[in-house]
């Protein structure tokens, strides 16, 4: 018999693709799996109900980490093309009546930090290292579905090492077969450190930024949602020129740290708290300060508590490594919306940063890091951005027309709804400024197109 499976949840971006055939290949099934929208579309041949049901089984209770599966479809069809084997076809962009699940921008995973650390590993060094497994996602996204040619990564062609991992399918532990961000430092973005009087690349880049850090400078860093603005919080002049450049007088700064032990000498750290940092998302989490050290005073100021990250990409881990404990914050002036393309950065006059270590990966979608706390035993959201952007909220009932929501004018943002689920839009910023209000604009056109969707109402704060 002939069927289509139809699996529904956050399918796509995950190395969902590849999981599916090499599933079917190991059952010995023929027939095909392709991205469709924002789901996953199976067809294939099954000798026996039997089969087919331990195929479905199988799917549900290995998919791979991080995966959701909302829903599985099964339905006979009576012609699929002829297969002597399984394999993976090219995605269609079918829309669906529900708003998609679309992956977040996921945290450097433990293995790729392995072979970012092992000299015997060809991506040894390598600061933007990912697989099926973490990297960009949504930042980098153009449309559905998830697939290389719609995202950013479409700049940088495969070099032959790379292309051998795409297509690694026998490997049953390949995390880089059907990878979309997959890159390496002889094919992808590369980092470089741009300052007054010259441009180095790669270790070079690396090593001079940390150079500077370490001698008291600040220097911008390109993330994977924007700009951040990065100096060494022990440094108290460093500190002082850095609120200065942003214009931010007593608001506390967020720490990068390397590991939870580093964490442990400025904070307390509870279990629960310990998961959240690790988490897929590394959000920034808010900790009570634990008195035992502390950095400059004028770091925190006269909070109690301190925003602690783990590093999110290799490169924040490189920098983090290096240079210890670091503050990342925001590369904007207060007020303003987050930077997040290179034309517009450079633009800017920041009289006192030394040095831009970026890359030439375009951002589509400006995401600030999120900021969450636990209260009660439960997360709090203070800062919804890079890492839970765009998770989808499903509701008990659908509703009745395509609705888009807009939010008051202070820690501005959106929501989409459609059929079931909401989509909430990343923090976006106070609207009274122009450039803010510019900016809210883009990322709602953004969003509305990339969801393909055009509301049928709409809901706002008549706040004025």
């Amino acid at each position: 018999m002939n069927y289509e499976v139809t699996v529904k949840g956050l399918v796509q971006g995950l190395g969902f693709r590849p999981y599916i055939y090499r599933l079917a290949t190991s059952m010995k099934l023929t027939g095909d799996v392709r991205n469709s929208g924002g789901i996953v579309r199976i067809r294939l041949y099954a000798v026996s109900r039997e089969i087919l049901d331990g195929f479905i089984s199988r799917l549900k209770n290995e998919k791979p980490e991080g995966a959701r599966i909302d829903s599985v479809e099964l339905r006979p069809i009576e012609q699929m093309p002829a297969y002597d084997a399984f394999s993976i076809i090219s995605s269609d962009g079918i829309r669906q009546d529900e708003l998609a699940d679309i992956p977040a921008d996921i945290g450097i995973c433990s293995k790729c930090l392995s072979e970012m650390k092992d000299l015997s590993n060809r991506r040894y060094g390598y600061p933007y290292i990912s697989c099926a497994s973490c990297g960009p996602r949504y930042s980098i996204m153009k449309h559905l579905p998830y697939d290389r040619d719609n995202t950013t990564m479409q700049s940088f062609d495969m070099c032959d090492d790379c292309q051998k991992d795409f297509a690694d399918s026998m490997n049953p532990f390949a995390r880089r077969h059907f990878a979309q961000t997959i890159s390496c430092k002889d094919c992808g973005p590369q980092a470089i450190l741009r300052t007054s009087d010259a441009e180095l690349n790669g270790n070079f880049a690396l090593r001079q930024a940390c150079e500077i850090i370490r001698n008291g400078g600040i220097i911008a860093l390109k993330g994977v949602g924007g700009y951040q603005f990065v100096c060494d919080p022990e440094d108290t002049y460093a500190v002082l020129k850095l609120r200065e450049i942003k214009g931010r007088e007593k608001k506390p700064f967020a720490i990068l740290f390397a590991n939870i032990a580093e964490i442990r000498r400025f904070a307390t750290v509870s279990s629960e708290e310990e998961k959240l940092l690790r988490s897929d998302a590394r959000p920034i989490v808010l900790l009570n300060t634990s008195g035992k050290e502390w950095f400059s005073k004028f770091v925190c100021a006269d909070s109690r508590s301190i925003g602690a990250m783990l590093p999110h990409t290799g490169i924040h881990e490189i920098l983090a490594s290096l240079c210890g404990p670091l503050i990342v914050t925001s590369g904007n002036i207060g007020g303003e919306p987050l930077s997040y393309k290179d034309d517009e950065f450079f633009r800017h006059e920041y009289d006192g940063l030394e040095g831009v270590l970026y890359n030439k990966r375009e951002i589509l979608t400006p995401l600030d890091d999120s900021v969450v706390r636990l209260l009660g035993g439960r997360r709090q959201t203070i800062r919804y951005a890079r890492g839970y952007v765009p998770d989808r909220l499903q509701m008990m009932k659908s509703f009745r027309k395509k609705l888009l929501a807009i939010g008051a004018d202070l820690k501005s943002s959106f929501a989409i709804a459609k059929g079931s689920g909401i989509v909430l839009s990343q923090y976006i910023g106070d609207l009274e400024s122009y450039a803010v209000q510019e900016n809210f604009k883009k990322i709602l056109k953004r969003q509305l197109d990339i969801y393909d969707f055009r509301p049928e109402a709409v809901a706002c704060d008549k706040h004025p």
